[in-house]
């Protein structure tokens, strides 16, 4: 694999990203869906309505700011040593030298349904997409990730 200063001289591919959200969509996707959705509930919180509609209104805004958070502060960071799964609470590391199986698989196996990639000790895909603990990390797939997966496991120190 190719490194350092010659990495111009050649046509080999630039070093890969190293840090992914835990979801696909791009964050500005998110934010131009949910912003004007928060927006409305915002407005209903203002205005003379029922208790009940300002309490779904300001529910819908927390699930919003919860889901902002869960899903882009939350990361999958890669290095030559190991994958880290870091959010806001918690950090779940997994050295490759632990790393028995990588890919990506459809949890439930439903057409058309969210791809997830995963990074595993054990010998077998994840039980599902809740499954994320000191033994398997895994986020929604993106395009890159899994080359990405396998670039710094290359380059991993023993």
């Amino acid at each position: 694999m190719n490194t350092g200063s010659n990495m111009a001289a050649d046509s080999s591919p630039a070093p890969h990203r190293a840090s992914w959200p835990y979801l696909r969509a791009p964050l500005r996707i998110y934010l131009s869906v949910m912003g004007p959705i928060c927006v409305l509930q915002c407005f209903l919180i203002a205005t003379q309505t029922p208790a009940w509609i300002k309490i779904s209104a300001g529910l819908v805004i927390a699930l919003t700011v919860l889901g902002l958070l869960r899903g882009y502060a939350r990361r999958l960071l890669l290095s030559p040593q190991g994958a880290t799964l870091r959010g806001l609470t918690r950090s779940i590391a997994i050295p490759w030298s632990r790393v028995r199986r990588t890919g990506k698989y459809i949890p439930g196996g439903g057409l058309g349904a969210t791809e997830y990639a995963y990074i595993t000790t054990h010998d077998r895909l994840p039980q599902g997409k809740w499954e994320i603990d000191a033994d398997t990390l895994q986020v929604q797939w993106s395009e890159g990730l899994l080359d990405a997966i396998e670039y710094y496991r290359g380059q991993s120190t023993p």
